[in-house]
């Protein structure tokens, strides 16, 4: 929303108060905009939601209205789409690129997350590494990443992302042939192996360095089977439950489905297991893995896609589909082994690092109902 931010009190019959009455836009995320005390509510300054140029972060202290601004873009750059770490005074947000040209604005594939402690206002790091040109880093994402959600206990943070490279290669051919599509994907962004984070070769100007190690957990094709379990499109991703025992952690997100009359829908994926097989992370063992898995979608929309409610911040950019890459169409540089399953990489000291669909995400037709659970990592294939 935009406008004023107003609360309830709900105890003893609803009473709305108005919090902020400054004359500028007042914009909250749809999930996670307290603060872990419940004292802040964080915003940003854009003037409406479908449109990125907002430039400060800010929050209001619900009991006395007073506001704090937590973070101000510099360099023609903007910001927005702000969410709150669940236990630590920690804040996430789209950044877009500072020093923008005619060649290089914002957009679905040319903005990245960036985190705030608000004890520390104006200090911004880089929440994802970006690799925008070859030699390919693993860990760093190659395009835009948006709507930075922190996982329940903080650790981990997803967000919808869309690749440049392909977006690029896609423009130049027209989108056709074989050639993989820019369409939007879900990545997971994770403590990285060493304390520097990620670190990129600058081989494009535009290319920088990140805090966490990301991937991209979900895969699209260019255009589905009808009746299968392929998806064009993955998107309105959300955290399920906390972590097991083991350190997995859960998410759901829908993806767009083609049914067997050819019709395109958004379906209910629920849910994809992400799990870092060494819970202590890859740093602390030379046998580490990460691995993707897909669990059984729950249910499925009927409806045909609208196209809203997702393009936040994109300049009321609607479509029947957007854009975003795999995990298989991140050609990472050395040692890399690939298939239509997942990416294998050798890394260095013997240490594996996997992308990898461990079960099968099965699609309906309108007459169908739940889909069955298939066996241990059994994986998405051409054949279904």
């Amino acid at each position: 929303m935009s406008g004023a931010i107003a609360s309830f009190e709900l105890s003893g019959g609803a009473a709305e108060r108005q919090l902020t009455h400054a004359p500028y836009g007042h914009v909250l995320t749809n999930v996670n905009v307290w603060s872990p005390d419940s004292r802040w509510i964080v915003y940003d300054v854009r003037t409406v939601d479908s449109v990125f140029d907002g430039t400060r972060i800010e929050q209001v202290e619900v009991a006395t209205g007073k506001v704090q601004t937590l973070y101000e873009a510099k360099n023609g750059a903007a910001c927005g789409v702000v969410t709150y770490h669940p236990r630590e005074p920690k804040i996430v947000f789209i950044h877009g690129p500072e020093h923008p040209t005619p060649e290089w604005i914002y957009g679905m594939t040319r903005r990245r997350g960036a985190i705030v402690d608000v004890r520390r206002p104006g200090e911004a790091r880089s929440l994802d590494a970006m690799n925008y040109a070859p030699p390919f880093t693993p860990g760093a994402l190659r395009g835009g990443s948006h709507v930075h959600v922190f996982s329940p206990d903080g650790a981990w943070v997803s967000n919808t992302y869309e690749d440049d490279v392909l977006a690029r290669l896609g423009a130049a051919t027209g989108e056709g042939g074989d050639r993989d599509f820019n369409q939007r994907n879900i990545a997971v962004s994770v403590p990285a192996p060493a304390a520097s984070g990620v670190r990129v070769v600058g081989s494009h100007p535009r290319s920088h360095d990140g805090e966490l190690f990301s991937v991209v957990v979900t895969r699209t094709v260019n255009r589905p089977k009808p009746g299968s379990d392929e998806i064009s499109r993955a998107f309105e991703e959300g955290w399920v439950g906390g972590v097991s025992a083991e350190g997995r952690r859960s998410l759901a997100f829908l993806g767009n489905v083609t049914a067997r009359d050819g019709r395109e829908h958004a379906g209910l994926v629920g849910d994809v297991e992400v799990h870092v097989v060494a819970g202590e992370g890859l740093a602390d063992r030379q046998d580490a893995e990460i691995r993707v898995g897909a669990l059984p979608r729950a249910d499925r929309s009927g409806d045909a896609i609208s196209g809203s409610g997702d393009e936040v911040a994109e300049h009321c950019a609607r479509r029947w589909r957007s854009t975003g890459a795999s995990a298989v169409e991140h050609h990472l540089s050395g040692g890399l082994r690939f298939d239509e399953h997942g990416v294998e990489r050798e890394a260095h000291a013997g240490q594996r690092v996997i992308a990898r669909d461990h079960r099968r995400v099965h699609a309906h037709d309108d007459s169908s109902g739940v889909g069955a659970r298939l066996g241990h990592c059994e994986q998405l294939d051409d054949e279904a």
